[in-house]
């Protein structure tokens, strides 16, 4: 069965599908549950007079909301869009409820289908249009032939309004950041030092001892990350801790369940406490992160690689055949990328997408710095080609 109704005349190409999903029915008992238990302990809050609670649950009441939303899509919701020598235009409808978009048709350069990929599951697909200046996605319930197939009817339609009949030209290309053969900055043993600037965003230092030299590294978006993830521990186990607190009859042991319903909310409330503890772990885990330290030292024809939290993890790296050193950009997942071509440039530019490789003579590894920012990759070299000397 087509998940595409395709209506096409002279001048216009009319595209419709549902958004039907066989992932509604797990979603909508997943739904029943998580609002059943929303529900169940906003009662407990209000025949205990709780009433500090409910304000709590207003999140786990918001999630439930959206999860209605969802599913009220995949069994409800529509999608047309439409191609004409006006241009664009996309229609969602789910019940009474529409949305629109136009886009002039001197701005649509192409119709691609996107790839994501994820590490648990198998990858999805998805129709992109690719616009002047950005692009823009529509979610299908359609495998990669079939959107494949749609792209080339639509790209061919699209060919013919912009050409005026003339078929066999092909649309106008997007040029994107060229990024997929991208060709290392290589500075041989004995190029020149630079003498370039720390950058403004450098997370590495430099240090200097009587045999040697080296840097140390420290995370700058630990702390930020740490406090969010310690509010969310903080406000997911202060409400459960009322609901346990409660059974176990603490404060009011005259409001403390008895019989089958403290069982019930015992068993119940099992899998919030396991999540709760969860998060625990994950507060605790940055917090150590706070006190890693990794190092890079450099001396005597050796790289010595250390990182430190509450265990060592030390390797060594042998660097007397060292004849040049290669700043190179490693590839991100395309899922990952900004749609926003302006964006790519500043998301490769600035993102720890970098290494820095010693190389011999047959320009084979010797020891990889990885994870770099741009600036800070180029900053190192310009340090080691400086105090090179203390190497070999």
């Amino acid at each position: 069965m087509s998940t595409f109704n395709i209506e096409q005349t002279d001048s216009q190409c009319a595209v419709t599908w549902r958004h039907f999903s066989c992932a509604a029915i797990p979603l909508l008992f997943f739904f029943t549950v998580w609002t059943a238990g929303c529900g169940f302990m906003t009662s407990v809050a209000l025949v205990q007079q709780q009433f500090e609670v409910l304000l709590f649950m207003l999140p786990f009441w918001a999630i439930s909301f959206v999860l209605l939303v969802l599913i009220t899509n995949m069994l409800f919701g529509k999608t047309q869009l439409v191609l004409d020598e006006n241009g664009f235009e996309s229609q969602w409808a789910c019940l009474s409820i529409k949305r629109e978009k136009r886009f002039e048709l001197d701005n649509v350069r192409r119709f691609e289908t996107k790839v994501h990929r994820s590490r648990k599951g198998g990858p999805t697909y998805s129709l992109q249009v690719v616009l002047q200046g950005g692009r823009t996605n529509f979610t299908a319930p359609a495998d990669e032939k079939e959107l494949n197939s749609l792209c080339k009817q639509l790209n061919a339609f699209l060919n013919v309004l912009k050409t005026g009949g003339e078929a066999g030209v092909p649309a106008q290309s997007f040029n994107r950041y060229s990024v997929e053969e991208s060709v290392p900055i290589v500075f041989a043993y004995n190029s020149s030092p630079q003498h370039i600037e720390p950058p403004q965003k450098n997370r590495w230092s430099y240090q200097e001892d009587f045999n040697g030299f080296g840097f140390r590294f420290r995370d700058d978006g630990i702390v930020g990350s740490l406090f969010f993830t310690l509010f969310a521990t903080a406000f997911w186990n202060g409400i459960v801790s009322v609901f346990v607190l409660n059974l176990l009859g603490i404060p009011d042991p005259a409001k403390q369940p008895e019989g089958l319903m403290w069982w019930f909310q015992f068993f119940f409330f099992i899998p919030f406490v396991l999540i709760g503890l969860l998060l625990v772990v994950v507060v605790f885990n940055g917090f150590l992160e706070l006190f890693r330290r990794t190092t890079w030292r450099f001396a005597f024809g050796e790289a010595v690689f250390r990182t430190a939290r509450i265990r060592s993890r030390i390797k060594h790296y042998d660097l007397t055949g060292w004849n040049s050193l290669a700043i190179r950009l490693v590839r991100a997942d395309k899922s990952k990328e900004p749609e926003n071509e302006s964006e790519l440039e500043t998301f490769y530019e600035e993102g720890d997408h970098w290494q820095l490789a010693f190389l011999d003579k047959s320009d084979a590894d010797l020891a990889v710095i990885e994870k770099l920012r741009k600036p800070e990759a180029l900053w190192l070299t310009d340090v080691i080609l400086r105090e090179r000397r203390a190497i070999r």
